[in-house]
């Protein structure tokens, strides 16, 4: 069975910064300037999330979450809304380095996720091997057990001017891709199909930008990641017509 079209689950941005000393003693300001731009009211926490002190604000209605620690700012839509993360980045990232007492960020980052749905997870396996591995890998495998049992495919590709891109894609199944750490939002099962591939694309850059430089970059690249990955999924099946083992 061949995957259906691809689904565009999520898109966000992301910015680095030096660490500076007034973290601790701002989060309060921080808090208010993300719960502001986003329609959070009282869906805020400080919290650790990935061993880093964090300021994590949300608003579940619309799937926007928006997430600060010591070196950085992530903001994420799960609904997906391009024009949200961008509009949110517009309105926070100036307030964030002033409240740090910072001038420029070192880092901006776009990404994206994909499913395209099967019916079984067998499905999903095959039609992954056949895409980017070989649709002999059973065969290949055999001696130590055949297809595994989780495939993850990644790579990281690292350009002169600083920007990398990394990808990753595995098969997951309904219960996988909401409690696999995926997705921050609170899903259902019921929200995916059975059996799909997940595809996440990731671009950063690394260079100094002052807010407007970076909230433009960042749209830019968000837009690349976008297009590049609709051509990169636009290829699933492209060798559909090859023999099974």
């Amino acid at each position: 069975m061949a995957l259906q079209e691809p689904v565009l689950r999520s898109v966000g941005l992301g910015f680095g910064w030096a660490l500076g000393p007034r973290y601790a003693d701002v989060r309060g300001e921080l808090t208010e300037i993300l719960a502001a731009a986003t329609d959070a009211a009282d869906n805020w926490a400080w919290d650790v999330f990935d061993g880093d002190p964090s300021i994590l604000v949300w608003n579940e209605d619309r799937r926007l979450h928006v997430i600060v620690q010591p070196r950085g700012l992530d903001i994420v839509s799960e609904h997906p809304d391009i024009d949200a993360v961008v509009a949110v980045a517009s309105e926070v990232l100036a307030g964030c380095l002033d409240a740090l007492n910072l001038k420029v960020v070192t880092r901006v980052s776009s990404s994206a996720k994909w499913t395209l749905a099967a019916g079984a997870a067998a499905d999903v396996e095959k039609a992954l091997e056949d895409w980017l591995l070989s649709p002999r890998l059973r065969t290949t495998l055999g001696p130590i057990g055949g297809r595994p049992d989780d495939l993850i495919l990644s790579g990281r590709f690292e350009a002169d001017n600083g920007v990398v891109t990394m990808f990753k894609t595995e098969p997951v199944t309904d219960e996988q891709a909401v409690g696999g750490g995926f997705f921050i939002s609170d899903m259902e099962a019921s929200e995916f199909p059975p059996a799909s591939l997940l595809v996440d694309l990731e671009r950063q850059h690394t260079d100094e930008f002052d807010s407007a430089d970076g909230t433009k970059r960042s749209e830019g690249v968000l837009q690349q990641v976008l297009s590049q990955g609709s051509k990169l999924l636009a290829t699933v099946g492209a060798r559909d017509d090859l023999p099974d083992d």
